[in-house]
């Protein structure tokens, strides 16, 4: 008989040595599944860091560059309001200056890189590089060349900021041209390098991630099949994350169009138009309406609706009156029943709704509300929100900035005293009526005696006589013509369609009125004398105003408080003083 030991090794054929062997081979096994996991998890760790970076950096890339379309049409702005800032131009122009050191800063970063801004310079050779560096675009000296030109239009005296500088004239037409087709085309380039940086790491990713998936099924088999149930959990997250990157690049997408889509239109109606397009691609099964705020702020009307669902046809009267507008963010209601549903889907007739109202503002101004309606129960998905919300945003931005530009022009165009068109403007309207062969009158007006008022009475008494004059003569008017400021108490009066004897009458009517107002005005009485003329004279304008301040001249001299009709002679120049007859008529004298 063997001794214990080999007794041992009959009935156990493995052994002490054998299971010793078998543990130390376990135990290596178990060591080295361990540090391979460990390994693999530092790795995906790395990579999803990368993912996180890359991913990052380029919105950061695509914001920045975004922003930099933004800032030169806030530079254009900006611009065009400093000329025309009267009293509070200072902080226009600090406004300005911040606006071109901001976009300064954007700029290098997206060209030089910035590690502030989270942000790589491109490489020369890349698309973006070349964009930015090479003929013939050179987006980098182009802008530079943009902001040097605004930053000197901001430093600019008041005296040498005119409409025709060419400063200006070059931030406009950049700002709105070429410049902002380039910023443009720098934001796709910049989108179309972040998907491609962020698709390589994201390949990477997953591959390691298919690499860990088959060491972690080595591992269970042999040591961690109880942690089988964690590695599912941790793959649903990562699916889950690679989900909610699908969805923000969507919406980016759709951002994007719908950015694109808004900016192609000028017109407010035009961007309604796109609006309901808009909605009609939103949502395709609730009904959808956009309600806007008249210019006094105090009323509501519908201005855009589901292209296919309609609008729900909310009962809101004013903007303050919506609970979202109040309380400046998007308001969601699952059921019009419930008991903190917003007031006016309580008073909604018919079945019971879900709703979202979203506030739609522009630099703090509220503009109007987004209104969303669905069945009970059934409010917007998480990705409907989020995009109703974005769209809400740009509508708004969009038509804050049309409104802006609108309202811009329109003080360009008009005195801003009494409200008629000045004389440039004046001078388009006789361009096209040129342009047109339309046969018009045209009168030369001037307030009597006007500096005697001002001296008398003081220069708000002066402001008041032009107000009145202008009240009368537009309500004499009517549709038959239009008055326009030609400077300081001379006014100009046109007649489309209208020849000297019909227009004879209308300047009278224009007399009387004014006397018979007067009298009941607290402003002192003073008279008007016109000088009267019509294209039979002469078919140039300048020559035609020519002969109307001549007749003014004599109504001027013949008393005052009259018509004079200018005669064909009056057309040969200031210089020459033609023979002169004249007939009393009534207060109206005729030159001829």
């Amino acid at each position: 008989m063997l001794p214990g030991g080999d007794e041992m090794s009959v009935h156990d054929p493995i052994g002490a040595s054998g299971r010793m062997d078998l543990a130390s081979r376990f135990k290596a096994r178990y060591v080295g599944a361990l540090v391979a996991l460990g390994v693999m998890v530092t790795a995906m760790f790395i990579s999803a860091m990368a993912l996180t970076d890359a991913e990052t950096r380029s919105l950061a890339s695509i914001n920045v560059a975004g922003r930099q379309r933004m800032l030169s049409q806030k530079i254009a702005l900006l611009s065009l309001e400093l000329l025309h800032a009267e009293y509070d131009s200072e902080r226009v122009r600090v406004s300005l200056n911040s606006a071109i050191t901001l976009m300064e800063e954007s700029h290098a970063g997206l060209v030089e890189g910035s590690g502030a801004m989270g942000l790589r310079a491109p490489s020369a050779e890349s698309a973006l590089g070349r964009l930015y560096k090479e003929p013939p675009h050179q987006l980098d000296a182009r802008t530079r060349r943009f902001l040097e030109q605004a930053r000197s239009w901001a430093a600019a005296p008041p005296e040498e900021r005119v409409s025709g500088d060419g400063r200006l004239e070059y931030i406009l037409r950049e700002a709105n041209g070429e410049l902002l087709v380039l910023l443009d085309r720098a934001v796709t380039l910049f989108q179309v390098d972040s998907e491609q940086a962020f698709g390589g790491v994201r390949v990477a990713f997953v591959a390691l991630f298919v690499m860990t998936l088959a060491g972690l099924l080595v591992v269970a088999l042999l040591v961690f099949h109880p942690m089988a149930r964690l590695i599912k959990e941790e793959t649903d997250r990562l699916v889950s994350i690679q989900r909610e990157q699908r969805l923000k690049a969507d919406e980016q997408e759709w951002s994007s169009r719908l950015q694109d889509a808004l900016d192609m239109v000028d017109g407010e109606l035009e961007l309604l138009t796109v609006v309901e397009r808009a909605m009609g691609l939103t949502s395709d099964g609730r009904s959808m309406e956009l309600l806007l705020a008249d210019a006094s702020d105090a009323h509501v009307h519908q201005a855009a609706v589901h292209p296919a669902h309609g609008g729900p046809g909310c009962g809101v009267e004013s903007p303050w009156g919506c609970t979202a507008v109040r309380r400046g963010h998007e308001m969601l209601f699952e059921s019009s029943r419930a008991l903190n549903a917003c007031p006016r889907l309580v008073e909604r007739a018919g079945d019971a709704c879900s709703a979202m109202c979203v506030p739609v503002a522009f630099m703090g101004r509220s503009l109007g509300v987004l209104h969303v309606a669905g069945a009970e129960h059934e409010p917007p998905s998480p990705e409907e929100r989020s995009r109703l919300t974005l769209m809400a945003s740009l509508i708004g931005s969009r038509i804050g900035t049309v409104r802006t530009f609108e309202r811009v022009q329109l003080q360009a165009a008009t005195d801003p005293l009494t409200g008629l068109i000045n004389r440039r403007t004046l001078q388009e309207r006789l361009r096209e009526l040129k342009q047109e062969s339309a046969r018009f009158a045209l009168a030369m007006v001037d307030l009597d005696h006007f500096k005697r008022l001002n001296d008398t009475y003081g220069h708000d008494v002066g402001d008041q006589a032009l107000s009145v004059f202008t009240k009368v003569a537009t309500e004499a008017l009517g549709e038959r013509g239009f008055a326009a400021r030609f400077g300081g108490e001379e006014f100009v009066v046109v007649m489309p369609g209208l020849g000297v004897e019909e227009g004879e009458g209308l300047l009278n009517r224009i007399r009387e009125r004014l006397a018979l107002t007067l009298r009941g005005e607290k402003t002192p009485a003073f008279t008007a004398s016109f000088g009267l003329a019509d294209t039979t004279m002469s078919r140039d304008a300048s020559s035609l105003l020519r002969c109307a301040d001549q007749a003014l001249l004599r109504a001027k001299s013949e008393g005052r408080d009259r018509v004079v009709i200018a005669s064909i002679e009056d057309g040969v120049g200031v210089s020459e003083a033609p023979v002169v007859r004249l007939e009393e008529t009534g207060g109206v004298r005729r030159a001829g």
